[in-house]
């Protein structure tokens, strides 16, 4: 906000009293602006740039994105509203959950949706005429990218306020829709951005040839398919005879290509690639099976794009449940991976210590880290040999992140964690002290060592979406740990993202014993709020809707507009008030502990891997009471500096549902479904 500020302070009026008229300072200049709020993030440009003045609001409106989100449960006049809304909206997310939990009637697809993004497509075909003076969608230049371009003129002449936009990014979430296909889903030809969820869809197919023929100006295309089994995955198809070279001659604008637990026939994305020249992003995360069972063959595609003269920024491979061979692995790291690259994505059972070590010895560079496994409800590690390949992929990305000084630049990280690893004080024996009885020393999980493991050494993570195994049953005390851990360490955290799946824990758990959060006040989800820079907090369990009871008072301190609510604060404080006896049985564990490790300290110096180092002591001083209820009661209580406080910042918020709402919209959707069930 400073360069903002000393912007300000040289355009007009104030640069007018000191310059000469026929000359403009550099910050008059539209164009160095322009390069200015190009590296801002969207958040800055709608909440700080476009309230400057009204030369900022029209080089940055075309940056505006206006969102529209289509909530299933909403009622029909609040939908109607929605639809009112999406002629001029950039971006569109659409949620269809597609069935009634308790029934299990399925819904059909809304129709006035489908017919309101069938109607998008003339106004945006009309805005090309009278923008381009011609009818053909692409005029015969060079520059793909023409018509947006004369777009953006056109908009810079008038003199309005506002600029016509058409819709550039659609997110689709669909769950157990009866549409066998998603061909005949409406989308506009102005979108540059797709992303489609399917859940429990059964042998849903999408012809990626059609779709970038409705679409020729998609840049970003992005497919996942959840609870999958092989032979019922979403397909996915590339079949293009000669006719359609005839109707589309030029190369796609796909520049990323992120397929997630997807059949796709290599033969068919073979010959995508031929068509897809300026791919820089391709991603196979978890592939399946193809009908015929036909493996991926690595080897060959890589060679693929060798022949295709693709050279990839961002990489991944993988089939769901195997690993790649070593020649496989050695020809990834050798031609496809860029040696200087910002970003590492690997599969987890393909984690060797060899492997890990190239990415440490990198240059002090990396600023993404994923390792990732697809995990589903349906799937489940049957192989003993992938569930022990995955244990030590978390050990020796946990010991990395803990140990190596090459994290100066790491800002995302993507992978599976341990809940033991973030138990840094060993607490997580402390289960059901909440019933008034005598706590015994047996309950503690304790290790040979009585100092605390060694924490992550990435303050300065942005983005953290991990997947948590966790113990079953869950406990309070766990999430505990695992929310005060997160807000301890990674402090400047914008975007998180955690999970507990089933099939990470037994394949033969019930529904009912399965993994839960506690949201409530005694689950600690207010140490979150010590990261005010937090955006996008989504928390998911598998199976769906398993998160733990609880009320709104237990969550609308979230909101700045709930958080001095008196009812709703008393309310917290009786509860905190009703854990005396539970925090004495604490206090007792916590006692037993101590002594238990006392005669062990004089040995303690011998264990290098729980050691912690001189860099972990001012993070390990404000952990002191990970876990505990104290460190809630603290947060709580607490007056001034260091106190919870609401999340200004977050933008978007999911408690277990498909897409991101707006935490006013996330939070009224949960209580009122449970004052229905009620």
């Amino acid at each position: 906000m400073n360069l903002l500020w000393k912007t300000f302070s040289a355009t007009a009026p104030f640069s007018a009293l000191h310059s000469s008229p026929r000359r403009k300072s550099p910050p008059n200049i539209s164009e160095i602006l322009e390069l200015i709020f190009s590296y801002l993030d969207d958040c800055a440009i709608r909440h700080s740039v476009v309230l400057v003045c009204r030369q900022w609001y029209l080089i940055n409106q075309n940056r505006l994105a206006r969102e529209v989100v289509w909530y299933q449960n909403w009622d029909p006049s609040r939908k109607q509203r929605a639809l009112h809304m999406l002629p001029g909206a950039a971006r569109f997310y659409y949620c269809h959950i597609a069935g009634d939990v308790l029934t299990g009637q399925r819904i059909p697809l809304d129709e006035d949706l489908l017919h309101a993004l069938y109607l998008l497509e003339p106004k945006h075909q009309q805005h090309l005429r009278e923008s381009e003076g011609q009818t053909r969608l692409f005029p015969d230049t060079d520059s793909r990218y023409h018509h947006l371009k004369t777009e953006k003129a056109t908009a810079t002449k008038k003199s309005a306020l506002y600029m016509v936009s058409f819709l550039r990014d659609m997110d689709v979430y669909l769950g157990k829709s009866t549409q066998k296909s998603l061909d005949a889903f409406a989308l506009p030809t102005s979108l540059t951005k797709l992303t489609i969820r399917a859940s429990f869809l059964h042998r849903a197919q999408c012809d990626l040839g059609s779709l970038l023929l409705k679409c020729p100006l998609l840049e970003e295309f992005y497919a996942e398919g959840h609870g999958m089994r092989e032979g019922s995955a979403v397909v996915m198809s590339f079949w293009w005879p000669k006719e359609r070279r005839e109707l589309y001659p030029r190369p796609f604008s796909l520049r990323s290509l992120v397929l997630s637990n997807i059949a796709f026939a290599q033969p068919e994305l073979e010959v995508l690639l031929g068509l897809t020249p300026s791919l820089k992003e391709l991603k196979l995360v978890a592939m399946m099976l193809f009908y015929n069972k036909m493996s991926f063959d690595w080897t060959r595609l890589f060679g693929s794009l060798k022949v295709n003269n693709i050279t990839l920024d961002k990489a991944h491979f993988s089939t769901f449940g195997t690993r790649m061979s070593e020649v496989e692995t050695e020809l990834l790291l050798r031609d496809v991976y860029p040696k200087a690259s910002l970003e590492r994505s690997l599969w987890a059972i393909d984690v060797t210590p060899q492997l890990l070590q190239g990415v440490i010895l990198q240059p002090n560079t990396l600023t993404t880290l994923e390792v990732l496994w697809k995990a589903t409800s349906l799937s489940t590690f049957t192989e003993e040999r992938m569930g022990s390949a995955l244990v030590v992929a978390n050990q020796l990305v946990h010991q990395y992140l803990c140990v190596s000084p090459h994290l100066v630049h790491l800002t995302t990280l993507k992978a599976e964690v341990q809940l033991e690893d973030l138990d840094l004080f060993h607490r997580a024996g402390y289960t059901n002290l909440d019933r008034r009885r005598n706590p015994t020393p047996e309950e503690i999980n304790s290790d040979n060592s009585p100092l605390p493991a060694a924490v992550w050494g990435c303050q300065g993570l942005r983005t953290l979406h991990i997947v948590i195994h966790a113990p079953i049953p869950f406990h309070p005390v766990h999430s505990r740990i695992l929310f005060g851990y997160i807000s301890r360490v990674c402090p400047v955290l914008e975007d998180l993202q955690i999970s507990i799946p089933q099939a990470c824990h037994d394949p033969y758990v019930s529904e009912q014993d399965s993994p839960e959060y506690y949201l409530q006040v005694k689950g600690g989800l207010c140490l979150l709020s010590r990261l005010q820079r937090l955006r996008r907090l989504k928390i998911v369990s598998d199976p769906e809707y398993t998160i733990k009871k609880c009320e709104d008072w237990d969550l609308n301190w979230m909101l700045p507009s709930e958080f001095l609510c008196t009812v709703a604060r008393e309310k917290r404080h009786r509860e905190i008030a009703s854990w005396n006896e539970w925090r004495r049985n604490e206090y007792h564990m916590e006692w037993v502990r101590t002594r238990v490790w006392r005669p062990r300290r004089n040995d303690a110096d011998d264990n290098n891997h729980h050691s912690s180092s001189t860099t972990d002591t001012p993070i390990l001083e404000q952990l002191q009471d990970l876990g505990l209820l104290q460190d809630v009661k603290d947060m709580m209580c607490r007056e001034g500096p260091g106190a919870y406080r609401p999340m200004s910042s977050l933008e978007r918020l999911s408690f277990n549902y498909p897409i991101l709402l707006r935490p006013e919209e996330e939070l009224k959707r949960m209580f009122s479904h449970s004052k229905k069930k009620k």
